[in-house]
């Protein structure tokens, strides 16, 4: 049964519904969060709102006899929240627009983006959240979960395809191998579905954020899919297809690092979080949005405090966190749902990055210590780390970076928030906290033990997270403990750093000179995480 809504808000769209109440259920949310059906962000994509509803994903009972063993049970699922999701597939303009490349094989700057990696989606997603303007509108671009992109596909219907029960009429909504000339098209070029979507059968394959797992034997509610696994999910099928391999419940799998044998059959289009009651989180583009209107702002609050520039001291790093709380409307130090603390990190400059194009570096939240096992347990399932290594208050170990892109990924399905490994430039901005030398505390390395768990001190393995003093900006173990997972890519590895318990002072210096590359799939008694938090500016 659908969960009981609270006073005031519209019904949730209970499937079955035809297209006309898809239209009635879109408006009626629209006008309660106080914004638009559809919405265009700042380098042109199209968003249609999805609004909250429940409906039978997989294949129904009486067809499961037919169809893979991926596609059942036939299980009830009951999402929410409200999102917005893109109306065409990414095209190559838009990715090029964002990531400076375009890997497509069949070339268009209408056609949507192929030979895109999982992980390249992701990354698309980050940095196009990370754009001046989509930050000024509050947008978290991400990856729809498997549940959202059936749900939206099927449009209320419950039917093999969204338009009927048989592919007859599949040359009317999809480019498949019947009509495609065996080659991605144009988005947007064959009829919506009730949502207002576009190509959600055929052109390319779509990437969801989850890993591949098989579904309950029960009703859920916001299912994020498996919390680990080798492959990632695929849906919607793609130019290459016969009209026999599409329908709204076809599952198809691809390691996210390869994605499968044809890379050139798979794409993928983005969902946005929407913060319920619309007050928080979304705003629109378009002028004269049908929100309360804010009174005038304060000098301090339209006039962004100055960008915190190395060298500076403990009583300056005090005094830059405290103006950047007060412009963004937050406290310095927030602690989430599952006990992690965050501290503000101000916005501010990385002289020593690699590429200067990088070096303004955003306001975000870090946690104050790596992820710890007792963290990771409760949102994962599991402990990886090792006996050697076992203890709540110790950081997680031996884990991939897919596990800890994994933990973010479901930490931000559980807290309807952003959370994400920071990258290599903010880690160590982060790190050095004002400091110009390799380490925070200046280049007396007789000073390391009060900081850092490193061999001179640990021998035998790591210890409990936040035992050392912390750097000025209130964070612990940037110097040692275990080596950390970055967010961004060195070719096929992913950077670490910030030394460890097993390494010596040298090997726990802070900067561009001390990232190491190692393969995505190392698991290392000696290497963990933490994560960044972004911030959510509030409403004056």
């Amino acid at each position: 049964a659908i969960l009981a809504q609270p006073p005031g808000k519209p019904e949730f769209a209970a499937a079955p519904f035809d297209a006309e109440q898809a239209k009635v259920h879109q408006e009626a949310w629209a006008k309660h969060l106080g914004v638009p059906v559809e919405i265009e962000n700042s380098i042109g994509m199209k968003f249609r709102l999805i609004p909250p509803g429940e409906f039978l994903m997989g294949t129904p009972e009486e067809r499961e006899a037919a169809v893979p063993a991926a596609e059942v049970p036939g299980h009830q699922v009951t999402l929410t929240m409200p999102f917005l999701l893109g109306v065409h597939e990414v095209t190559q303009d838009q990715y090029e627009k964002v990531m400076k490349t375009n890997p497509s094989k069949s070339k268009g700057t209408r056609n949507p983006v192929d030979t895109v990696s999982w992980e390249n989606a992701i990354e698309f997603c980050r940095k196009l959240s990370e754009l001046p303007s989509e930050q000024a509108a509050g947008r978290i671009y991400r990856l729809p979960t498997e549940a959202e992109w059936e749900y939206s596909c099927r449009g209320g219907t419950n039917t093999q395809y969204y338009f009927a029960n048989n592919g007859t009429t599949l040359d009317e909504h999809a480019w498949f191998s019947g009509n495609s000339g065996y080659k991605s098209q144009p988005v947007g070029g064959k009829m919506p579905n009730s949502l207002g979507l576009f190509d959600m059968y055929g052109n390319l394959y779509e990437w969801c954020q989850d890993w591949y797992g098989e579904y309950p034997n029960a009703s859920t509610v916001n299912p994020t899919g498996a919390s680990t696994g080798s492959k990632r999910v695929c849906r919607g099928g793609s130019w290459r297809n016969h009209t026999w391999d599409f329908s709204s419940a076809r599952r198809t799998l691809g390691p996210p690092w390869i994605g499968g044998p044809r890379l050139d059959l798979v794409g993928f289009r983005v969902a946005v979080t929407i913060a319920d009651p619309g007050k928080e989180g979304l705003t629109s583009n378009e002028p004269n949005e049908p929100n309360e209107p804010k009174g005038p702002s304060t000098d301090s609050e339209m006039v962004a405090p100055e960008l915190a520039i190395a060298p500076f001291d403990a009583e300056q790093a005090k005094a830059y966190q405290d103006a950047w709380a007060k412009h963004l409307g937050v406290p310095v130090e927030i602690e989430n749902s599952i006990g992690m603390k965050f501290r503000l990190i101000p916005g501010g400059v990385y002289e020593k990055s690699p590429d200067p194009a990088e070096k303004n570096i955003t306001a975000f939240y870090l946690s104050t210590r790596e992820v710890v096992q007792n963290k990771f347990q409760q949102i994962m399932g599991k402990n990886p780390s090792i006996t050697g290594n076992r203890g709540w208050d110790k950081p997680v170990t031996s884990i991939t970076w897919n596990e800890a892109a994994g933990f973010c990924s479901k930490l931000s399905q559980k807290e309807q928030r952003r959370y994400r490994l920071p990258s290599s430039n903010e880690w160590e901005y982060a790190g050095l906290a004002g400091s110009e030398s390799a380490y925070y505390f200046g280049d007396d390395v007789s000073k390391l033990g009060r900081y850092a768990w490193f061999s001179g001190n640990a021998r035998s393995g790591s210890r409990n997270a936040g035992t050392k003093l912390p750097n000025a900006w209130g964070l612990f173990d940037m110097h040692g403990n275990v080596q950390e997972w970055r967010s961004d890519p060195a070719g096929a590895k992913r950077y670490i750093g910030g030394g460890s318990w097993r390494y010596p002072a040298a090997n726990c210096a802070i900067g561009p000179s001390a990232r190491q590359p190692i393969p995505v799939g190392t698991r290392s008694h000696n290497v963990g995480f933490r994560v960044v938090l972004e911030v959510e500016k509030l409403e004056r």
